[in-house]
């Protein structure tokens, strides 16, 4: 996987949308990595659908290097099953543009996955090139979820104010899916 800018993510796309072949794999996946799970949402290349498709479980009752181990393992069956061909991982900014707390560990997560950086990212980042780990050779940008799970709480709990536990479950793909349609109506100029 490689980290790419969002100019080079969007070219990327519609260069893969013109590939007869792009039937196989034509999904863009969302994350809203958080540090108890990571939420999913997908939507097919031609923009038009999205929908929430579950979360990923964070454990840490092992060591650090364990849980990304199955944190790594969880995200390559979700790429292979859900055909995923670009992932856009929600990343949160503080309002002057820092890299906040969790943002940092995003990173760190991002590198564990040994994603190659694109240059552009490089100096921003100030990462360095890594080897590929995942299978699949496919594209990963960031973009600022912009408070995405605080507005995904503030929507369930008008709804299930009194199933705490229900919230919970929703509350992280519904933040994946708000990361994934801002993206697409931002960037993608999609409605």
């Amino acid at each position: 996987m490689r980290i790419v800018n969002l100019k080079t993510f969007v070219d990327e796309l519609r260069h893969f949308r013109s590939n007869p072949q792009a039937a196989v794999r034509n999904h863009i996946l969302a994350l809203d990595i958080g540090t108890k799970r990571i939420g999913l949402a997908k939507c097919d290349l031609l923009y038009f659908q999205s929908f929430a498709c579950g979360t990923i479980e964070r454990k840490y009752e092992v060591t650090l290097d364990e849980a990304r181990r199955k944190l790594t393992n969880a995200l390559q069956q979700t790429i292979e099953k859900e055909k995923i061909v670009g992932i856009v991982a929600g990343f949160p900014l503080m309002e002057n543009n820092d890299l906040t707390p969790l943002a940092q560990k995003i990173l760190a997560d991002m590198k564990h996955l040994n994603c190659s950086y694109g240059k552009d990212e490089t100096s921003q980042m100030g990462a360095q090139d890594l080897n590929t780990a995942l299978p699949v050779p496919m594209m990963c940008t960031f973009w600022d979820e912009g408070y995405s799970s605080q507005k995904a709480r503030a929507v369930i709990r008008t709804k299930y104010s009194s199933q705490r536990s229900v919230a919970d479950k929703l509350r992280d793909p519904l933040s994946a899916l708000m990361i994934l349609d801002d993206f697409k109506q931002q960037v993608l100029k999609v409605r």
